[in-house]
């Protein structure tokens, strides 16, 4: 949105701003006062000079009688020093009168700028100081006062109600085909999503078992291939026992031991974060290299203590695992700092130490997602360990978690296409003369698709609560909608105050033009008239 120069100014320049206008209306009202008072001092000369005319002419008459009778009489040396003596009077009493009219012009003190801003201000605010005006007053009503402060905001949040109002035409028509285009998504989702499987979970029958002759297969010609092709370019070392050992996190044996955890024996995937999905990567890796396990809340046992729902919360442990003479978890527990510390020395010990638990964790996660028990939905099992639980439990695992989402991603790209297509060809519409700038055009398209997505999203809720099938929800248009009430409201929200200021800030410099004219005529009439009282 264009908006005017001054419009421009931060917070803290638009503040001394104000700041500055306030001595500048301080100097014209002492200017002001100066015209009156020369007003004032003009009209008393104008009288003293009439009285003296008056008082000159009396005089003139008195020494044109008294020259009459000096030329006519022979005076005598005391009468002529008499007539000297009033004449030296009347002189002193004229000296006398002309000092009394002495007209001593009051002046404001000049703030020099010096060219340099901050110089100006720190003037600026001890003038104000020393004159006595207020310099913490909202710069606004100081130029506006507060009544037309007021009344200009409200006209101005009329004028922008009015610019970006959708109620013509044009605007409604669209604003009918996006709300059809996005009731029908909504209502049209159930049936698409059931056929694309959406919400369903697995059948066990269609995986493998874990211990499966083509997964073992598979992974051990995954470990060669990647062994021949690092250990041309690298030493052996521990890298390779990382590679063909069994995985940490992938054994129940010792739990017995540990009686404040359970690991639900074939469930222990969904509580081990090695078998994460997505924190596999860090916690399994780290599991790798250490032989430590890390679980996740939901394997700490229950206790009736009132903390025991937090204290599982908090329970992501880890514990050291032995290998020999049996391999097993032991009591001893080992911290995350101490895990992730002794993680980074022995990746520094050998290059290929890292890269190999990588792999390794790679390969355990790639070799368990198609088995019967699957791997669990990523995450969920460290903040609600009984819902991830329940999920589980019920076959629905991470295959069924990406697939789900890529179905909630295709819906959100619909959504987002169809806005895109309505905002497109609402955008040819456009009439810079009749519509305004392009930023309050854009308001009303995005007020056309937040009220559009707002009740197509509404008539999906509607339908899936009355059916009561939450398969039924469009999360990806839901989510498109949450978009248009956070980012379009905060659109027009900074446009309106973009529109707003613009518009004071016009009437402000208007203001300020008038100030300036009124200096400059008091200025000249000060300088036409200062001659008369040098």
């Amino acid at each position: 949105m264009k908006k005017n120069k001054i419009a421009k100014l931060n917070e803290k320049v638009l503040f001394e701003f104000g700041m500055a206008e306030k001595v500048q209306q301080s100097q014209i009202f002492d200017i002001q006062a100066e015209a009156q008072e020369i007003k004032e001092g003009l009209d008393t000369l104008e009288k003293m000079q009439a009285d003296i005319y008056a008082e000159g002419k009396d005089l003139i008459s008195e020494l044109e009688e008294l020259l009459t009778i000096v030329e006519s009489q022979e005076l005598s040396n005391d009468t002529k020093k008499s007539i000297d003596e009033y004449f030296d009077d009347y002189l002193e009493s004229v000296q006398n009168l002309t000092s009394s009219t002495t007209y001593d012009i009051r002046r404001t003190k000049e703030v020099v700028t010096n060219n340099n801003w901050e110089d100006y201000f720190d003037r600026v605010s001890q003038y104000t100081k020393e004159i006595g005006v207020d310099d913490n007053e909202d710069p606004f009503l100081s130029l506006l006062g507060e009544q037309e402060y007021r009344k200009l905001e409200e006209e101005v949040d009329t004028e922008f109600a009015k610019q970006t109002s959708i109620v013509n035409k044009t605007d409604l028509k669209f604003l009918a085909i996006a709300i059809a285009l996005e009731v029908a998504k909504g209502l049209l989702f159930p049936v698409v999503a059931e056929k694309m499987g959406y919400g369903d979970s697995f059948n066990p029958d269609n995986r493998l078992d874990h211990n499966d002759k083509s997964i073992e297969k598979a992974h051990k010609e995954a470990n060669d291939a990647y062994r021949d092709k690092k250990i041309e370019k690298n030493s052996t070392g521990k890298w390779m026992e990382l590679l063909y050992q069994t995985v940490p996190y992938d054994i129940t044996a010792g739990t017995g031991n540990i009686p404040e955890i359970n690991l639900h024996g074939g469930a222990h995937r969904l509580y081990t974060l090695g078998h994460d999905p997505i924190l596999g990567w860090v916690f399994g890796t780290a599991n790798i290299l250490t032989d430590v396990i890390t679980i996740s809340p939901g394997a700490v046992v229950q206790s009736d203590n009132k903390w025991a729902e937090l204290v599982k919360l908090a329970g992501i442990r880890s514990y050291k695992v032995q290998r020999k003479p049996k391999m097993m978890i032991l009591p001893e527990r080992v911290s995350t700092f101490k895990m992730f510390k002794d993680s980074y020395d022995i990746a520094r010990e050998h290059p290929m130490n890292l890269p190999a638990a990588v792999f390794t964790e790679g390969q355990h996660l790639k070799s368990d997602i198609n088995t019967k028990m699957g791997l669990p939905v990523p995450i969920l099992e460290t903040f609600s360990p009984d819902f991830a639980s329940k999920l589980y439990t019920n076959h629905y695992d991470a295959l069924c978690f990406a697939r789900d989402m890529k179905i909630v991603g295709k819906s959100a790209i619909v959504s987002i296409v169809m806005d895109m297509l309505i905002s497109l060809v609402h955008g040819l519409y456009y009439n810079p003369q009749k519509d305004g700038t392009r930023d309050l055009y854009e308001v009303r398209t995005r007020k056309i698709l937040l009220i559009a997505n707002t009740i197509g999203t509404s008539s999906n809720l509607i339908f899936s609560y009355c059916t009561q099938n939450a398969k039924s929800l469009d999360i990806g248009g839901l989510l498109v909608t949450l978009s248009h009430l956070f980012l379009d409201t905060r659109f027009l929200l900074n446009v309106k105050k973009e529109f707003v200021e613009s518009r004071i800030y016009e009437k402000i410099e208007k203001e300020i033009k008038e100030l300036d004219k009124i200096e400059a005529e008091l200025l000249k009439y000060g300088e036409k008239h200062r001659d008369l009282y040098k």
